[in-house]
């Protein structure tokens, strides 16, 4: 347990409880997040509405450390970039948690605006939890522009308007199988999908179905063991893609995470969009949670 691991300051105040461990808030640190909050220029369309939040307990900052948050890493979250190792954060449905080191000087640390872009990256979470027919009309554009792009790199596709129509039908039926309150993600549905995409491809056959099957191995090995690294020989040519996009289409490469979780979580992608591409559909999709 934490608890028995790490040392905490006195005034903390149990929060939540995951995987059995317990973590951590109080109201110095609920102030030091509505000062970072403050003090960036991307959040100041909804800094009322962030405040509110923050005010409320739907955005929670949890007490940590670089020790803490290297443990919790390892224990409960899926590998990823360690450069920024002291805040880290995740949605639960209603709930967003931000993990800060008690240590850092979180209003230079904020500068980069690395933690405002964090707080956006969740809040779109929290909106295609809580919003999720709304999510996918509003960021219908950016979703179809992602994964036709993605595919046509993967499976050499032709260029045809019917594609949209395949791409839409397979974001829509993986978010609400993959996002929903009792995820239960068919992975039928995503070989379905593919297969729909065939007479537009230039593949081989036996080409098409191997890029296919690689395809579904990433996602099944990934939620099977999220710590498993699924970066091998193998697999990189698939994994490499996601990266490609957001640079050719979005205008921005995402140096500091890995982009696993676009291949079957369609949120993720606008999140990530989120944190370097803010729109006026973005300050109004948070807009509607408060």
């Amino acid at each position: 347990m934490i608890t028995e691991l790490f040392a905490l300051p006195i005034g903390l105040q149990t929060v939540a409880k995951f995987e059995d461990e317990e973590f951590f808030s109080s109201n110095s640190l609920k102030e030091k997040l509505i000062i970072v909050v403050k003090e960036s220029s991307i959040l100041k369309p909804i800094e009322k509405e962030v405040i509110t939040l923050i005010n409320d307990n739907r955005i929670i900052p949890i007490f940590s450390n670089s020790e803490i948050i290297s443990y919790l890493k390892k224990k409960l979250f899926p590998p990823d970039n360690d450069k920024f190792f002291k805040s880290m954060g995740f949605c639960d449905h209603d709930k967003i948690y931000i993990l800060i080191d008690n240590n850092s000087n979180l209003i230079g640390f904020a500068k980069d605006n690395f933690l405002a872009r964090l707080l956006l990256h969740e809040l779109m979470h929290m909106v295609a939890s809580l919003n999720p027919n709304y999510f996918l009309v509003t960021f219908k554009p950016q979703l179809t522009i992602f994964y036709k792009d993605l595919f046509t790199r993967l499976f050499k596709l032709k260029d045809s308007k019917k594609i949209d129509l395949i791409v839409e039908d397979f974001y829509k039926k993986l978010f609400y199988s993959n996002e929903a309150a009792d995820p239960k993600l068919d992975m039928h549905r995503i070989v379905f999908s593919f297969n729909l995409l065939k007479k537009y491809s230039l593949l081989k056959k036996e080409e098409f179905e191997k890029v296919s099957m690689d395809y579904v191995k990433i996602v099944v090995y990934h939620l099977t063991d999220q710590h498993a690294n699924v970066f091998t020989p193998n697999n990189k040519y698939i994994l490499r893609e996601p990266y490609h996009v957001y640079k050719d289409k979005f205008g921005f490469f995402p140096i500091t995470k890995n982009c696993v979780q676009e291949l079957f979580v369609p949120s993720e992608v606008i999140c990530s969009i989120t944190e370097y591409k803010q729109t006026p559909e973005t300050y109004k999709a948070i807009k509607k949670l408060v």
